[in-house]
């Protein structure tokens, strides 16, 4: 056994359960950035449309202010949640 197995370091990532298992991670993440997207943006709509109405907009007009938003911005907010995790590690551990 060499030193660095006896140390307790974790073995090369070189298994099919390792593969499976970090796939799995990804997939799940993936879903997760998905679900936290669509939260983010019905709540961001909401708050479109009131601001929208109480400065004098018709609701109408605001309405479809914030169905374009809707459509528009979870677009954005997903490659830029994408971003970050494949490519920003600040404040994330190395692995």
């Amino acid at each position: 056994m060499s030193r660095r197995a006896r140390a307790g370091s974790i073995p090369a990532p070189a298994t099919k359960s390792y593969v499976m298992v970090k796939r799995i991670k990804e997939n799940n993440m993936l879903m997760r950035h998905v679900l936290k997207t669509l939260s983010y943006r019905v709540f961001g709509t909401l708050i479109t449309v009131s601001v929208a109405y109480f400065l004098g907009v018709p609701l109408e007009v605001s309405t479809l202010l914030g169905v374009g938003e809707l459509l528009i911005k979870p677009i954005f907010y997903f490659l830029h949640e994408r971003f970050w995790y494949k490519f920003i590690r600040v404040g994330t551990k190395k692995g």
